[in-house]
């Protein structure tokens, strides 16, 4: 099954339907850049993927103070319209034996370690391998792609023990 990231996007906020919208204290998750960390984006290419699908009906944003953060961000949430192709993915993604957790990056699946932690392992992972690829000759457009995504991921940790 192949998924776009507005779709994905769609599934991430899933996990969040419950949660009651407020002006304080939601979840991380759900700003921009808590987004992009479950896609793997950039928070720049997660602002064009919400506008569209702000445009289509499918999600709607609240100004909130997310947990971790000093000032009021837009925290997203689904529409009805969004919860029900979010619905709809989740059936589909059962036809096929999968999970959210195998479509969307969501970090945190050892043991004793937040998403947080896990993500910015696996990110600087990936940036040190771009680092090594750049020494031997190789692309650097994919060097400083890796370097982003783990400067995104530490950023996120930063928010987390702050």
């Amino acid at each position: 099954m192949i998924v776009n990231r507005q779709e994905m996007t769609l599934l991430h906020l899933m996990e969040y339907i419950d949660v009651p919208l407020s002006e304080y204290t939601m979840p991380y998750a759900m700003t921009q850049d808590g987004i992009g960390a479950a896609l793997g984006v950039t928070r720049s290419h997660v602002a064009v993927i919400v506008r569209r699908l702000e445009d289509k009906g499918q999600i709607g944003w609240i100004l909130s103070h997310p947990k971790g953060a000093k000032a009021k961000r837009k925290i997203y949430y689904l529409n009805p319209e969004g919860i029900r192709i979010g619905h709809q993915l989740q059936d589909m993604l059962d036809e096929e034996g999968l999970t959210i957790d195998d479509i969307v990056r969501r970090p945190g699946t050892m043991e004793n370690n937040s998403p947080n932690v896990i993500r910015a392992m696996g990110e600087m992972d990936k940036a040190l391998r771009a680092v090594e690829a750049v020494r031997n000759g190789n692309d650097h457009e994919k060097a400083w792609e890796a370097i982003e995504h783990a400067s995104i991921a530490i950023r996120l940790l930063t928010k987390e023990v702050a």
